[in-house]
């Protein structure tokens, strides 16, 4: 089934996909005596808990939380001391994206040793043969430039566009293994069709792109963002969002499995916001309001305790979940900041 959306925020890099880490296992190990034949405390002078990660990757890993004391055992191995208070590990290395492991909901023990094996997932070449030439194409949102990508195994909703012709709207899947497609774009037919008030809008899209405006269009849903505002330690995003197809129900997601919305700064730091809002509907959580077709309706992301050095928003990563139970993250990447003394 072909489709025809509007992508308006232009990627210039042929890779945007960093490494991941993969979780193979996490649990507690009783015969692991670490942390208490070379005990530490935290700042509350409580024994820390220990953390073991292994991986099968030689590059050096460290974690988000506060370590009060790191050990390497050999290669993509080592010890790590935190707080028995934290509640979510996040390991960190180059290259990769950061992996946030959740404990269990009883806490770590003091004085435990845990055992966290990972495994990693890393890019291979995917290379799209199109004839003829395409405007662009489209994975997952993100504008390419370039017909040899560098990616992450796994599914990818792949569209290509040029004008005059039929688009590819499909999903691919791209393996452990280097991976190539072949395309054919076939003409496509004239139409003497009146173009629909989404069409409309569609064009209106294109005269803001020309000036640079940040617009996406995902499901006949047009998010365009407006500032990018910061007071202090506050961070505010502006923007609107737009229904071309019917009136419909939308919710902005604070927390919700792997859609959650988040921001990164340009020192790789990750926040949530703390309030959203949408119309004239305001929460600290998950926020939810009806569009109405082909009105503007604003909606404002507000995040605290930002790093006041920042220079732009890297990545906006926007979740949404729509009435038809579409989930989906609308991405931006490098937001500049206006500060406001």
């Amino acid at each position: 089934m072909k489709r025809n959306f509007i992508l308006m925020f232009l990627v210039m890099f042929s890779s945007i996909f960093a490494a991941k880490f993969n979780l193979v296992s996490f649990k507690e190990v009783p015969r692991d005596f670490k942390a208490q034949m070379e005990p530490v405390v935290d700042d509350n002078q409580n024994y820390c808990s220990v953390i073991k990660v292994e991986t099968d990757m030689i590059e050096d890993i460290s974690l988000k939380q506060k370590t009060f004391k790191k050990e390497k055992l050999g290669n993509g191995s080592f010890y790590f001391y935190v707080s028995s208070t934290e509640q979510k590990i996040t390991c960190k290395a180059d290259g990769f994206e950061q992996f946030t492991l959740k404990v269990p909901a009883s806490g770590l023990n003091s004085g435990s040793v845990y055992y966290l094996r990972l495994d990693t997932i890393k890019e291979v070449k995917l290379i799209l043969n199109v004839s003829p030439n395409p405007d662009r194409i489209i994975l997952n949102n993100q504008v390419f430039t370039t017909r040899n990508i560098s990616i992450l195994p796994g599914k990818y909703r792949l569209e290509i566009e040029k004008s005059g012709y039929e688009n590819i709207d499909e999903e691919i899947v791209v393996g452990n293994q280097n991976s190539s497609f072949n395309y054919s774009l076939s003409k496509s037919q004239p139409s003497s069709i009146v173009a629909s008030p989404s069409q409309e809008i569609s064009e209106e899209n294109t005269r803001n792109s020309e000036n640079n405006s940040l617009i996406l269009n995902r499901f006949g849903i047009i998010f365009e963002i407006l500032s990018v505002e910061m007071f202090e330690s506050t961070l505010t995003i502006n923007m609107t969002i737009t229904s071309t197809k019917d009136d419909r129900s939308l919710s902005l997601l604070h927390y919700y499995t792997k859609y959650y919305t988040r921001m990164f700064d340009n020192f790789g730091n990750e926040y949530q916001p703390n309030r959203l809002s949408l119309a004239n509907n305001s929460k600290t959580g998950t926020v939810r309001n009806d569009i109405i077709q082909n009105i503007k309706t604003p909606a404002t992301l507000i995040f605290n305790n930002v790093n006041r050095n920042i220079s732009k928003v890297s990545l906006f990563d926007l979740g949404v979940e729509t009435d038809n139970l579409d989930l989906f993250r609308v991405k931006f990447r490098d937001l500049q900041i206006k500060k406001i003394d």
